[in-house]
């Protein structure tokens, strides 16, 4: 952990050395708010400037839809038959990791309402008094973390079932944000919460995927808050912090904390550079739980990295490389142990329409795995 947070301040230090010599008296404005998806950043390019459009531009302001639905071919490629288990190479299949409708409206320039469409991963009141202040109610999207929509600690986005981190980190709750300060140059928000929290699983230890899909089940909340940075409106760093109490005699509590680091508009802006774009992402798990029989769920730590590297070849394809590790509890070995990397090569067939090859290694870090090479194609709908 201490080897990658040097990195992160190294790789960060020098960023800000060659931005302030190539930036040096340039003071356009370039501070912007990206919208950042688990998968990759949204792309929205000039809408044109026809009647048509201007309209739909107007529109937008109001009402902001968003889909995202994939489509997927997948299949194991490992080779079983150098394995003592024997187990036979997965059957390709079709299958779908995403799906979900949002949209975003605001009615007046003090107010937005946002959710997904049947209401189960989110909704969410938002009132600013000013516009450098807001307060929002509601199944809310926390403020921790610089992932929108899915984690992707470990080098992949996780499915439902995921012992790390909530696949939506949404829960019922309160937040309170505001942006410090907002200059060409730089700019500060931070952000406070306070939610029902995370609440035990049939083992006693803490369930990471009740959280916002169950009543509160005791009378603790958690609390959080987060605080990001953006340097010339490109580089992004972000520190999140959050404790939560999860069981009524107090015996058992949980504490994260995450810190990430993302460019916007390339690494340099320089010819080639800007085309390059790098995430980073670490995430810190702690649990004291008392009250818990087994041993290894009393007092354990769990941890998540996260990076990625891609590049605008042209304006019809995008080439990455994602890599990452994950360990739920450092007290147990096992398949939840891992190692990920893999590749995705991202082909525009059209503006919202995406085709995707991925090819991916999952590697167990203390248990025999077969099959871990994975192979997909898939289409994305996304606009």
């Amino acid at each position: 952990m201490k080897k990658l947070l040097w990195l992160i301040g190294l790789i960060f230090v020098f960023i800000l050395l060659m931005e302030t010599t190539i930036l040096f008296g340039n003071n356009q404005a370039r501070a912007q708010e990206n919208e950042q998806e688990a998968d990759f950043n949204d792309d929205d390019s000039a809408e044109g400037s026809s009647d048509t459009q201007k309209l739909l531009s107007e529109l937008k302001q109001k009402f902001n839809l968003k889909l995202y639905l994939d489509f997927m071919y997948e299949q194991s490629i490992g080779d079983s038959e150098n394995s003592s288990t024997q187990r036979e190479v997965d059957e390709p299949t079709f299958s779908s990791n995403h799906s979900y409708l949002l949209l975003n409206a605001s009615p007046s320039d003090k107010l937005r309402v946002g959710f997904d469409i049947q209401f189960r991963h989110y909704y969410e009141i938002e009132y600013f008094p000013i516009p450098s202040l807001s307060f929002k109610v509601g199944k809310i999207y926390l403020p921790f973390g610089d992932f929108k929509y899915h984690p992707i600690y470990g080098g992949k986005v996780y499915s439902l079932d995921n012992d790390l981190f909530p696949n939506w980190f949404t829960d019922y709750g309160i937040a309170f944000g505001h942006k410090l300060l907002d200059t060409d140059s730089f700019s500060l928000n931070y952000d406070f919460f306070t939610s029902n929290g995370f609440q035990r699983g049939s083992d006693g230890d803490v369930n990471m995927n009740t959280i916002g899909f169950s009543n509160d089940n005791n009378s603790d909340k958690a609390y959080g808050g987060r605080i990001k940075a953006t340097f010339w409106g490109n580089y992004n760093v972000t520190a999140s912090g959050m404790t939560d109490r999860f069981s009524n005699d107090g015996q058992a509590s949980l504490t994260l904390w995450a810190a990430d680091f993302s460019t916007n508009s390339g690494i340099f802006r320089l010819p080639f550079f800007n085309r390059i774009n790098l995430r980073l992402g670490y995430i810190d798990k702690h649990i004291e739980n008392e009250a818990v029989s087994d041993s290894f769920l009393q007092d354990y730590d769990g941890f998540g990295s996260h990076l990625e590297l891609s590049i605008k070849a042209a304006n019809w394809l995008k080439l990455s490389f994602r890599a990452g590790e994950v360990d739920p509890n450092d007290k147990v070995q096992d398949i939840m142990d891992q190692r990920n990397y893999n590749a995705h090569a991202i082909f525009y067939l059209e503006k919202y329409l995406e085709l995707w090859t991925i090819y991916q290694i999952n590697e167990e870090k203390y248990v025999d795995e077969v099959d871990n090479d994975y192979l997909a194609l898939k289409v994305v709908m996304n606009f």
